[in-house]
């Protein structure tokens, strides 16, 4: 202990004598945390969620542009819907980008929205109440989905990804046509994603309140 309070890995609580982490801990720790690579880290429970569903799974992150897209595992079958690496999302017409725009600072998020806005003048989420009412429904899921409402015929969930200081780094979503994959919120799929979505959390150092 004496070795550890020396180097400054410990440190002694003068009022009550009790030992606690010391100034060289904290800094290894933050360091380790700046070394996780969310793309890293997602990688292999993103494959598995994949062979799970046997559903086009990718990750997006949060770019100059919006949502974009940075992993893809692609169903393993003759009908599959296809994602590119690099694509950029719409924040108001895709489950990833609804994600994203429930948990992101209103700051972050607000030229986009104005710029989708303006292209549909009769856009459903123009009335800020009703995407106030949309991104808390969300927050309270902890998960998106929706029906065709990027492609015609295609079904998206998505589901946060947190970093150690509880703010969004990424959205993991599943992508499969309607006639064989069903998003529902309350479905075995929509639990998966969650599971896989929370497994990525952890590792990256977010701790659920």
């Amino acid at each position: 202990l004496q070795a550890l309070i020396a180097s400054g890995f410990a440190e002694q609580n003068g009022a009550t004598n009790h030992y606690g982490l010391g100034r060289e801990a904290l800094r290894v720790g933050l360091a380790a945390l700046g070394s996780l690579d969310v793309l890293k880290v997602a990688a292999l429970p993103l494959a598995e969620l994949r062979d799970e569903l046997n559903e086009t799974c990718f990750l997006a992150v949060w770019g100059n542009q919006g949502a974009t897209v940075v992993h893809i595992e692609p169903a393993v079958r003759a009908i599959t819907v296809v994602t590119q690496r690099g694509s950029v999302l719409p924040l108001l017409s895709s489950s990833t980008g609804l994600v994203f725009n429930a948990y992101l600072a209103d700051r972050e998020t607000l030229e986009l929205r104005s710029r989708e806005f303006e292209a549909s003048s009769a856009h459903p989420l123009a009335d800020p109440q009703a995407l106030a009412s949309l991104s808390e429904q969300i927050r309270e899921r902890g998960l998106h989905f929706v029906h065709g409402l990027l492609m015609p015929g295609v079904d998206a969930l998505s589901a946060p990804v947190f970093n150690a200081m509880g703010n969004i780094a990424a959205v993991l979503t599943v992508v499969g046509p309607t006639s064989i994959f069903h998003a529902d919120e309350q479905g075995p799929a929509a639990q998966q994603l969650q599971a896989a979505a929370q497994a990525i959390s952890w590792r990256m150092g977010y701790e659920r309140q």
